[in-house]
């Protein structure tokens, strides 16, 4: 693994700060497609930020194929609020996983996700991708009812989300894997129960009770929270298409952004989903106690 911090002044010095660390840590760059055994990830400057789309591989002019059904964007949560230049990154690499993020504005954090994770006996390739917003911003920041607080909800794509977190509703998620089920290739743009086998790929009706009760009372730390990516398949059966090796959910109570915990021989730093809250449940300008951590070893 390897971790990079810095500065970016652009969107396209953002472009270039990950493609270079990616390629000096094994990923290979062909045109503007980053990739790495059959994780295929095309990067590019869109507006203020960038648009993040997986495929399958390339074609001779280095041109992606196999896309994903669309592209989701590493931005901003909305179109009347822009990303302001110099930003700071945080990039961890993997061997066949990456995760970049951007701190901007106040304590606000955006994330951008790709790799191949396959589940054993996944017929597809395991390739996804994922970022903090689907495809299409808003033009008001709104997002409090969006994130998962106790109850299961439909999750507007629009909208601020965490790792996989909105499967859409009406719109696109913020998260794709290619996982061959049921005669498809990639996992869809909306689902509800019993809408299989065109299912979104997410997370949260899982996940998000576990992290809601994530402090323990006893030693006030909050366990880490495996990310296990589930679609909807036919008789309201699920079936886990990726499980995540190097991040996790997390509780942020009790952390600050950026925070370092350490759990045995490994050490996890804190992110939240977009701006930590004085309380759990995310409401219209912050994502609560939300949060994921990534693996890390920096200084």
């Amino acid at each position: 693994m390897a971790f990079q911090t810095g500065s970016a002044n652009s969107a396209a010095d953002l472009l270039t700060a990950i493609q270079g660390f990616c390629v000096s840590n094994g990923w290979t760059l062909s045109g503007s497609v980053l990739s790495k055994g059959n994780g295929y990830t095309q990067l590019t400057v869109a507006a203020d930020g960038l648009s993040v789309l997986g495929g399958t591989g390339v074609d001779g002019a280095n041109n992606l194929t196999g896309a994903g059904p669309t592209a989701v964007t590493f931005n901003t949560p909305a179109n009347n609020t822009p990303l302001v230049y110099p930003v700071k990154y945080f990039l961890h690499v993997f061997a066949n996983e990456v995760y970049a993020l951007i701190n901007w504005s106040v304590n606000a954090y955006t994330f951008l996700s790709f790799g191949c994770s396959p589940f054993p006996g996944l017929p597809g390739t395991g390739g996804w991708y994922c970022s903090s917003y689907a495809g299409n911003r808003p033009t008001n920041l709104s997002w409090g009812g969006d994130f998962y607080t106790g109850a299961p909800v439909d999750y507007n794509g629009s909208n601020a989300t965490g790792l996989f977190w909105s499967y859409g509703n009406g719109s696109a998620g913020n998260g794709f894997v290619h996982h061959g089920l049921d005669g498809v290739t990639w996992s869809a743009t909306k689902s509800g129960i019993g809408q299989a086998p065109s299912a979104s790929a997410k997370t949260a009706a899982f996940a998000g009770p576990l992290m809601q009760q994530g402090i323990n009372q006893w030693n006030a730390q909050a366990p880490l929270i495996p990310v296990h990516v589930y679609i909807d398949r036919g008789s309201s059966k699920l079936s886990i298409i990726a499980s995540l090796l190097h991040v996790r959910y997390i509780n942020m109570g009790n952390l600050a952004p950026e925070q370092i915990v350490t759990l045995g021989g490994d050490r996890w730093k804190v992110y939240p989903f977009f701006r930590k809250g004085s309380v759990y449940a995310p409401n219209g300008s912050d994502s609560g106690w939300m949060a994921i951590a990534v693996r890390y070893d920096g200084p």
